[in-house]
């Protein structure tokens, strides 16, 4: 390990620097006074810039240790103002392991800022030597976890009752990344990859297929549905209560498996089959019109031509139904090696 402390680092729009007491005020003002920003931390919201000034006086006095790191988030665009924070909240040497937290102003948000932000820390930690890197969020701030994510990170996991912010105690879920570790491994028959065409293709005219999320007891839970594949993403449709939701909202993590075609052969001990994985993240969708667009796709899919009974079908299906979103983040999809045409081979 090598312990350079809390060194200025340079992205495209950011620029992330040591605090100092002179940025109290645009600290009060920009984040640390708001309660929507402190909703999920485990600080409450400052009452006035006096406290922010003695959690500055705190943090710049230790500077000068080798081994701390906290950092201002500064746009460029928007000049010298901090308008967040990131930095490491707990490490181990002997495992050469940092624990990461942050938080952004809100009129930031949405604006890829803390992507980038915790994009560039994890590259700065891993060139001090940490090889494993780690965030936690509460569950119920699904949004931390996507920036997670579009940094690399993998869910580890999710830890019952184990933080306490300011909702009280809470169930996190657990990211790491491991530094230089490889990422998903090619298919090691290559020529039995299905292309993105072919998977969509055998989407399309699938019936069903196995939803697996994490289950309320830290098990998998899998789940036979329904589905329809419109726009890039995977819909279905469900009661209004049940496992399948509560799981979705104490973890979106979730993965699904599709068997198009699982023709046995026995002569040959084999089956030919075609199939698709898919991972990525489970969401309750609230948008209106792309409930009503998953609805009337799911009617056309399983039968209902007619476009006034499938007006009714929608209609009725919006008060009864809760229209789950699954976002891809990856697609494989796989074929018997017997299926392979000749110019394949």
């Amino acid at each position: 390990m090598t312990h350079h402390g809390t060194m200025t680092i340079e992205t495209a729009r950011l620029r992330l620097r040591p605090f100092t007491i002179a940025d109290a005020p645009a600290m009060f003002a920009n984040w640390a006074a708001d309660p929507e920003v402190t909703r999920f931390l485990s600080w409450p919201a400052h009452r006035d810039v006096s406290v922010t000034c003695q959690v500055l006086t705190g943090w710049t006095s230790r500077y000068g240790t080798a081994d701390y790191y906290q950092w201002a988030i500064t746009v460029k665009a928007d000049g010298p103002q901090p308008v967040g924070s990131i930095g490491v909240v707990a490490q181990d040497d002997r495992v050469a392991a940092a624990e990461v937290g942050y938080c952004l102003g809100r009129p930031w948000w949405h604006r890829g800022i803390m992507s980038e932000a915790l994009t560039a820390v994890i590259g700065f930690l891993s060139a001090e030597g940490y090889q494993r890197v780690t965030a936690c969020h509460d569950t119920v701030n699904v949004r931390s976890g996507q920036v997670m994510r579009h940094c690399g990170m993998r869910l580890e996991g999710v830890l019952t009752q184990a933080g306490r912010n300011n909702r009280g105690v809470v169930d996190e879920c657990l990211y790491a990344i491991v530094t230089g570790q490889a990422g998903p491994q090619p298919m090691r028959r290559g020529r039995q990859q299905l292309t993105a065409a072919e998977c969509g293709t055998l989407l399309d005219q699938a019936s069903s297929g196995v939803l697996a999320l994490v289950g309320l007891d830290g098990h998998p839970y899998a789940v036979p549905l329904s589905f329809v594949y419109l726009d890039g993403c995977v819909w279905f449709h469900s009661a209004l209560t049940g496992t399948k939701l509560a799981a979705i909202r104490r973890c979106p993590a979730a993965s699904f498996c599709v068997i198009g075609q699982d023709d046995v052969h026995r002569e040959a001990f084999t089956t030919h089959y075609r199939s698709v994985m898919i991972t990525g993240q489970a969401f309750i969708e609230q948008d209106e019109q792309r409930r009503q667009a998953a609805l009337s796709a799911l009617a056309v899919k399983y039968g209902v031509a007619d476009a006034a009974s499938r007006r009714r079908e929608v209609e009725a299906g919006l008060a009864r139904a809760v229209i789950i979103r699954m976002e891809v983040e990856a697609m494989t999809g796989k074929q018997a090696k017997e299926l392979v045409t000749a110019d394949d081979r």
